[in-house]
């Protein structure tokens, strides 16, 4: 095995070495590189990682294919195909964006898997392969990977957000355990395919840890779609046949399966890192433990994404990863901003910010309000308009300090939902704004209009 010169020499072969070349990576290495440093990107398979890859990116694409060719029937199978193809295609182009930039920006890819193997000479040592380079500081962020319950390991007929992407026709049916957001988006996208869908969930609602009112619109949407919902129920026997899955649920629910979809969560990629080589501690779930910086218990290493805990959310690791870069370089910066949750399932949901009750906890005089989206014809031009939209405030000051809503195009309203939770913009500022109709942005001006007490569209009785 090599040692870089550097180290030898009695200097880092980098100033950063970043491991992992995902949503939580390459933002770093390029913030950094377009500062000054010399920056090795350490990558083990696509660049991209999850969620360009076999994530966000396909996912997505895969529920606008097969909204726009949604049927009761099964679809044919080069209609699968095609659909499979555009949402590889999709993480094509935004996999070869990234790679040309970093290119552009000269960080240094390194192929491989990057081990921490100790320090040297003021460098922390970093092995991929046959070779060890040595660097100043580093940061982790390795993603994290699915867990696979007792019941369903080594089943042949089990698919994943990976392995999906390889099929080459589309199965007639498919059980999904677990609808957090993945089970949920992915019982979207078969059952628009004419796929028969049962979804198994162990906790009494779907989206479990989002409020209750948002998981019974998701409930709803999933029985509309023809997707066969069990909750408080587990999968307690999946027998391989030799071309489908024999499943028996412990509410005594018995069938056949073409295949079977894990979506029952994901654990950090911490294992085998070699982080207890250089004192990295990690909490009692295995996610690496970091403060408000985002540093380590090792001085100079950082770490960011779905390796420092829930919520396990491409957009947060985006922005950690740049708030990592700031302190590498030396400033002050922390990571405190309103992470917005978001699940594109029919309808799709946000939410962002306080609810109304732990705005309370926190000391608020929160109060809040909701508009039903049947006053809104946009939602009802989008196919739902059974869902709704609320907004938390405080009291006293005026300030927007949540936002909730389960409707059409919700995922296009985080964003500014976002600016205005983050930046505490308040309620009152939204009447000094004319929001365009007819759009889903006008549920901002119904809600000022509710907490001044003023609707327009429907009657609030004196």
């Amino acid at each position: 095995m090599s040692i870089g010169a550097g180290v030898l020499q009695g200097q880092c072969d980098f100033d950063v070495i970043i491991l992992g070349g995902g949503i939580g990576g390459y933002p770093a290495a390029v913030s950094l590189s377009r500062k000054g440093f010399r920056v090795a990107l350490v990558n083990d398979g696509l660049m991209g990682g999850e969620c360009t890859n076999y994530g966000c990116i396909p996912t997505k694409a895969l529920i606008r294919y097969f909204d726009y060719h949604s049927s009761r029937e099964l679809i044919a199978s080069d209609v699968w195909r095609s659909g499979i193809s555009f949402a590889l295609e999709s993480a094509r182009k935004s996999r070869n964006g990234i790679e040309s930039v970093l290119s552009s920006y000269g960080v240094t890819v390194i192929p491989g898997r990057g081990v921490f193997s100790g320090e040297k000479n003021g460098c922390y040592l970093i092995a991929v392969e046959d070779s060890v380079y040595g660097s100043g500081k580093v940061l982790i962020a390795t993603g994290s990977s699915p867990i696979i319950p007792g019941v369903i390991r080594g089943l042949p007929r089990l698919l994943g957000n990976r392995s999906i992407l390889r099929l080459n026709q589309p199965p007639r049916s498919v059980l999904v355990i677990g609808a957090g957001a993945v089970g949920v988006e992915y019982s979207r996208i078969l059952a628009n395919a004419g796929v028969r869908v049962i979804l198994v969930e162990m906790l009494n609602n779907v989206l479990p840890e989002l409020p209750r009112d948002l998981s019974r619109q998701v409930h709803m949407g999933l029985e509309e779609l023809g997707v066969e919902v069990h909750v408080s129920t587990v999968l307690d026997e999946a027998v391989p046949g030799s071309d489908n899955v024999h499943y028996r649920l412990s509410t005594g629910i018995e069938g056949e399966v073409d295949y079977v979809f894990n979506a029952t969560g994901r654990r950090p990629n911490t294992d085998g890192l070699g982080l207890d080589r250089i004192s990295v501690e990690l909490d009692e779930r295995g996610f690496i433990k970091t403060n408000k910086k985002l540093e380590t218990t090792a001085p100079g290493v950082y770490a960011v994404g779905d390796v420092i805990g829930p919520p396990l959310l491409a957009h947060k690791a985006y922005y950690q990863s740049l708030i990592a870069a700031e302190n590498i370089a030396g400033n002050e910066v922390v990571f405190n901003y309103p992470v917005p949750v978001i699940v594109f399932s029919h309808p799709e949901i946000v939410q962002v910010g306080y609810s109304w009750g732990d705005a309370k906890k926190a000391g608020f005089n929160a109060s809040r309000k909701r508009v039903s989206l049947s006053i809104l014809t946009r939602s009802f031009i989008e196919g739902w308009s059974d869902g709704f939209v609320r907004i938390v405030y405080d009291r006293d000051s005026g300030e927007i300090l949540g936002f909730e809503m389960a409707g059409p195009l919700a995922s296009e309203l985080s964003g500014l939902a976002s600016y205005l939770v983050a930046n505490r913009v308040k309620v009152e500022s939204l009447h000094r704004t004319v929001f365009p109709h007819p759009t889903m942005t006008e549920v901002f001006r119904e809600l000022e209009e509710a907490v001044r007490g003023e609707p327009v569209h429907y009657y609030l009785r004196p």
